[in-house]
């Protein structure tokens, strides 16, 4: 892979003309064009063949990829589900937009407007102008995603989030970067809202790391929609299920439709069992 493959699968597919230039002639640039290798999506920009389409949009636009759209390309966990509309931050300068384009939202960080060197945002830009496009549960879970993935570690988000409402800087304190998939930080999230104690990621002995324990006995298992089943998959947490069983746990498995669609239900099957007070129950000698 040569320099310039390189640049533009970093970027997406979509780079600046200048950045290009770093690497090549202009003649050659002219070259790439007309043998299909390359296109102008405007002036001063760049796409090849593989590029992606939202962020061609966001240039277009005047700007860059951001807020849901640039976290997902980053492989950070974002709510499932179709968009309407290409988030963008806008540019400055000249390539401030005039006008309101259709199918595009402007979201940008507050109190601050980074140059938009690139075409799609780094994820924590795009996580900064996100506060206004997802719920606060949601934004807990693409924090917890980032903390995993170690783009960004826990101190850092006070700072960054300093000149934010206070209604944004009080979700710092729910984040755990422990949390493996979204769905699982939003039922963390959830529980902990309703006065459920619980602990992420535990190891239990004869059975391995469980996504959260509640009181003694209490296992709940959150699949995410990323989980793609099949025999040996569900063979695994079957067994699992069952060795837990065996040790005197209870176990609640989440599917990614109890969490994004049921939720109410499978709150109360989990309150029923903390109503009764089983989670607390000790477990037999062994």
């Amino acid at each position: 892979m040569n320099a310039v493959e390189r640049l533009m699968g970093e970027q997406f597919g979509v780079v600046r003309a200048a950045a290009l230039l770093r690497y090549l002639d202009r003649s050659t640039l002219r070259a790439l064009v007309r043998t299909g290798q390359a296109r102008q999506v405007i002036h001063g920009w760049y796409a090849n063949a593989d590029a992606d389409m939202r962020a061609i949009t966001a240039v277009r636009a005047g700007g860059a990829l951001t807020c849901l759209d640039a976290l997902e390309l980053h492989g950070i966990w974002v709510p499932h589900g179709e968009r309407a509309v290409r988030h963008v931050r806008p540019g400055s300068g000249a390539r401030q937009p005039r006008l309101s384009i259709s199918g595009v939202r402007y979201c940008e960080p507050v109190g601050c407007r980074p140059p938009t060197a690139r075409a799609v945002d780094s994820p924590i830009v795009a996580m900064l102008s996100a506060t206004e496009c997802c719920s606060a549960e949601e934004f807990v879970a693409i924090c917890d995603s980032m903390l995993h993935q170690g783009f960004v570690e826990r101190d850092e988000l006070d700072q960054l989030l300093s000149a934010y409402p206070a209604r944004i800087r009080s979700l710092v304190n729910w984040c755990d970067g422990r949390a493996e998939s979204g769905t699982e930080s939003l039922v963390r999230f959830r529980l902990a809202r309703a006065g459920v104690k619980l602990r992420p990621q535990v190891t239990v002995v004869g059975i391995g790391k469980v996504d959260l324990l509640i009181g003694r006995r209490l296992i709940i298992e959150v699949d995410s929609r990323e989980y793609h089943g099949g025999q040996e998959p569900y063979q695994r947490d079957r067994r699992r299920d069952r060795r837990s069983a065996g040790r005197s746990y209870i176990v609640v498995r989440l599917t990614y439709a109890d969490v994004m669609f049921h939720w109410d239900e499978a709150l109360e099957d989990i309150m029923q069992i903390i109503r009764r007070r089983e989670h607390l129950r000790p477990l037999p000698a062994r």
